[in-house]
């Protein structure tokens, strides 16, 4: 009976070793994809604000002035946010504090992914709004049908690697007394 104890023992520590690895190299992973996205869409949003920003102030006519000063207001309000609240995943030193790092980058990915759409539809809403009152529905309308997609787009290329995993994790445990072993499998399936 202790052979098995022992049999046991060594392949949940093996299986419990490889699982470490495993989300190591999935934080790994997402860490970068995390910078990444950050970085692309950070620049992204400030470029658009700026150039934005420079055809309102150009002469053109006032509808397209308006548009540009709302849009570059959108395009500016994005890029703060990268900047102010990123998407962080850190890498774990030791496999103890892997699974926890793992479920904060899984909580934080589909935080963001629900406030990118919520908020994006939030703030095209009220560029819409605003345009339609200072100019017609039209522009508004445009406006919005500009930079929804932009947001979703947004909000689906956020990496969500670290949720999807703990989505998916299963939790595998044998443990062996003196009347044989118990198998436990517990998870989200």
């Amino acid at each position: 009976m202790r052979a098995i104890t022992i049999v046991i023992a060594l392949l949940v520590a093996r299986t419990a070793a490889a699982d470490c690895e495993a989300v190591r190299t999935q934080l790994a992973r997402d860490a970068a994809r995390a910078h990444g996205w950050n970085l692309a869409w950070g620049l992204g949003f400030t470029g658009a604000s700026i150039l934005q920003a420079a055809v309102a102030i150009s002469p053109v006519s006032e509808r397209v002035r308006d548009g540009m000063w709302v849009g570059a207001a959108k395009s500016t309000i994005g890029a703060l946010v990268h900047a102010i609240l990123p998407l962080r995943i850190r890498e774990p030193s030791t496999c103890e504090e892997a699974e926890a790092i793992l479920r904060k980058a899984a909580r934080d990915e589909r935080r963001l992914f629900y406030l990118n759409h919520f908020g994006g539809l939030a703030l095209n809403t009220a560029g819409a709004l605003l345009l339609a009152h200072v100019q017609t529905w039209r522009e508004g309308l445009i406006s919005f049908a500009i930079g929804y997609p932009v947001g979703v787009l947004h909000a689906y290329t956020l990496p969500r690697g670290s949720w999807h995993v703990v989505r998916a994790i299963t939790a595998i445990s044998a443990v062996a007394h003196d009347g044989g072993v118990t198998l436990t499998v517990a998870g989200t399936f």
